[in-house]
């Protein structure tokens, strides 16, 4: 991706599309109260902060810090709910 900060708005904007359709997606899952995928989007979650981490460690663009604390925000409860589905299961 080699930015050097001069995107624009095009680049937010496409990064926020692609969260604001996974947010959706667990939004539905927890409006169905189907459980099952909690686990792996918290594995998603986690994998993209990774992502956005390495980014602003590279580029130095605080935008990837943005990026990261929104992601965080739904990460956090993400895998408190698989946490504790886990542990009522009893299974991995």
């Amino acid at each position: 991706m080699q930015s050097n900060g001069t995107y624009g708005d095009l680049m937010p904007r496409v990064v926020g599309m692609f969260m604001l359709a996974l947010g959706g997606l667990i939004f539905q899952f927890v409006r169905a109260q189907d459980y099952c995928y909690y686990l792996y989007s918290a594995v998603a979650r986690t994998f993209i902060v990774l992502v956005l981490t390495t980014l602003y460690v590279r580029s130095h663009d605080p935008l990837f810090l943005v990026l990261d604390a929104i992601v965080l925000v739904g990460l956090l409860p993400s895998i408190y709910v698989a946490a504790t589905k886990t542990a009522r299961s009893g299974s991995p």
